[in-house]
Formats: C-alpha cells, sequence, structure tokens
C-alpha cells in the first residue's frame, strides 16, 4: 500500500496504544507542532490499535481489513437474501461481490484504510432497511440507521456518496402495499436524524467546511 491514509492511519493507531484516549482528547503530536486528531476519521484506526494489543501494527491494520472485507461480503449476502429470499442467488451473488475490483480498489488508493473499512457498513445498511420495508419494524429502520451513524465515525464519504443516496432510492421506489408515502418520509427522517445525531461531529468536521467554502469574503486581507 502506497498513500497518506495509510500512514495516518498506523500513525493514529500507534498514538493511541500509547495514550488510549478518544477521538475528542486525540491529539497528534507528531504532526509538526501538533494537531487535533478528530479532525481525521479514527475509528478504523482504534480497530487497529486493538489488534495491535496482540500484535504489530502493520499486522493489525491487515486483520482489520480482512475483517472488514468479510463483514462487507457477508453483509451483501444478507442484503441479496432480503431481497431475493433465495439462499443459493444470494451466496453465488455475495461470492461475485467479494470478487469485485470495486471492493478492495479504495484499499489500493492511497492506502485509505478509513474508507475501506467504513464501506463494510454499505451492504448491513440496506439490508436492515429492506427488512424494514418487508415487515415495517421500526428496529430495523434504527439498526439501519445505527450502522449508517457508526460508519460516519470510519469516513464521513461513504454514508453521503453510497448509504444515504442508496438508502433514499430504495425507499423512493418500494412499492410494497403496507409502505404509505407518510411512513417512507418518516423513514427518511428518522434514518436521517438517528444516522447524523450519532456521526453529527465527524459529519460536521468533513462538510462544514465545504458548505462554507463558496462564501468568500476579504476579511482577511482586511485584518492583516
Amino acid at each position: 500500500l502506497w498513500g497518506i491514509d495509510f500512514h495516518l492511519s498506523l500513525s493514529i493507531a500507534s498514538l493511541i496504544s500509547q495514550n488510549p484516549v478518544l477521538p475528542h482528547a486525540l491529539w497528534n503530536y507528531a504532526g509538526f507542532a501538533g494537531w487535533p486528531q478528530y479532525l481525521y476519521p479514527s475509528l478504523s484506526s482504534y480497530f487497529i490499535a486493538f489488534f495491535a494489543q496482540f500484535t504489530d501494527l502493520v499486522t493489525a491494520a491487515q486483520i482489520m481489513v480482512m475483517a472488514s472485507t468479510f463483514l462487507f461480503i457477508v453483509g451483501a449476502y444478507a442484503l441479496f437474501f432480503a431481497i431475493s429470499r433465495n439462499t443459493a442467488l444470494a451466496a453465488v451473488l455475495a461470492i461475485f461481490v467479494g470478487f469485485c475490483g470495486g471492493v478492495y480498489q479504495v484499499l489500493t488508493w492511497a492506502g485509505s484504510l478509513p474508507s475501506y473499512t467504513a464501506q463494510a457498513a454499505y451492504p448491513w445498511a440496506l439490508a436492515f432497511l429492506v427488512w424494514f420495508l418487508r415487515t415495517k419494524n421500526f428496529r430495523y429502520l434504527l439498526a439501519s440507521a445505527l450502522v449508517a451513524g457508526v460508519s460516519i465515525w470510519i469516513h464521513p464519504l461513504v454514508f453521503i456518496v453510497y448509504i444515504f443516496p442508496s438508502f433514499g432510492l430504495i425507499v423512493a421506489f418500494s412499492f410494497a402495499k403496507h409502505i404509505s408515502f407518510f411512513v417512507k418520509a418518516k423513514a427518511v427522517v428518522i434514518f436521517l436524524l438517528v444516522s447524523l445525531v450519532i456521526g453529527l461531529p465527524q459529519f460536521y468536521l468533513a462538510v462544514g467546511p465545504a458548505l462554507s467554502s463558496p462564501v468568500q469574503t476579504s476579511s482577511g486581507e482586511y485584518a492583516l
């Protein structure tokens, strides 16, 4: 693996191993004069730090990657089974997904361990959504939102680019008779609120600068 995300993930995991603290108190003293570590999604580094209690950091990262791959493939099977109710078809499709380059391609893109780990939440969030649409049991909806919220702490872009748009499309094009428009709208609102409340600090740090960037002023020039 080559890239800054691989270096940062292992460096942060090393910091956590030396000084076990929560994300809001994590300080990267190795970065020039030091900087608050919560500016970078770090939950995957906590996973690496956990496995590093039993082995070295690089092997711990490999274990985390294999675990996230396993969770992704099993989640794909759960999603395909929830849709098709066919065990054999779901298993075959899940195996195909496991061999798909799109699963591991993000891992080789700058060694992006956070986004690679976060994508394991993608099929599980959608599987719980399908079970909710089949049963109208809001516990499944809350489980979907919980998984999505945790994914924000691992890497918020997976939620923004994949999980929430897919959630919206499935809800919009679900034609089950027992799911009314009101129930669909309620489901989207609950999912969005619960997942964002769980991942709000990390989500705000990711989206806040993007929202403020279109608003440019010259106040800095006047201040100088």
